[in-house]
């Protein structure tokens, strides 16, 4: 395996960060949502809500890889509410089936 060229990541770190041309805007935080409180929404606000935590979570991931990523937990607790999220449908699915 070649060895890491750290430099360059900065580089292209304090170029993004002095560029004018900003392309990623800053993105909503997702705040800590508890399945209970996810289990009262209906399930098209369940599926609305999973697609903006996936399209977040994807924002995130570009954030990640450009280095200007702020907060690397944001990611963690995306993934965490889309998997609470993906629980709940579920449930409601095996309820609905048996």
């Amino acid at each position: 395996m070649p060895p890491h060229n750290f430099e360059g990541s900065v580089a292209l770190e304090v170029s993004y960060q002095n560029s004018e041309h900003n392309h990623f805007k800053p993105t909503a935080c997702i705040p800590k949502v508890k399945a209970s409180e996810l289990r009262e929404l209906p399930t098209e606000k369940l599926i609305e809500k999973l697609r903006e935590a996936r399209l977040e979570l994807m924002k995130l991931r570009a954030k990640k890889a450009l280095g200007t990523l702020e907060k690397p937990a944001m990611i963690r607790n995306t993934r965490k509410l889309i998997a609470r999220i993906l629980t709940v449908l579920n449930e409601r699915r095996v309820k609905e089936g048996g």
